[in-house]
């Protein structure tokens, strides 16, 4: 797999924390300041909903380094390819998935 330059995983950690602190101070905004009442849980599920998304988006697309080949090169395969790397993906994350909870449970 190739080396992820230094000033890439910069950006995507300033990113990510923008995408935090924008998420937290807008549910705050609109739960105080505009008296809207909502289940925190459900903006918490349905914002990662939408990095899931976008996330299998930039997979099925190709944008950055999946460390996976695209072996399947013909338009018959296609999506063969792109399941075979969400399989892939899923399967080979589950170191992840206890930070993921607890950062569920936290925002619930």
């Amino acid at each position: 797999m190739p080396e992820v330059s230094r000033n890439l995983k910069l950006t995507i950690l300033g990113l990510l924390v923008l995408q935090n602190a924008t998420q937290t101070l807008l549910m705050r905004y609109s739960r105080g300041v505009l008296n809207e009442s909502y289940n925190p849980s459900t903006a918490v599920i349905l914002s990662e909903f939408c990095k899931l998304f976008v996330c299998i988006g930039l997979i099925m697309f190709g944008i950055g380094e999946s460390g996976l080949n695209n072996h399947n090169n013909n338009n018959n395969n296609e999506y063969a390819s792109i399941q075979s790397k969400l399989i892939y993906l899923i399967r080979n994350s589950g170191y992840t998935w206890v930070p993921a909870t607890c950062y569920f449970i936290q925002n619930s």
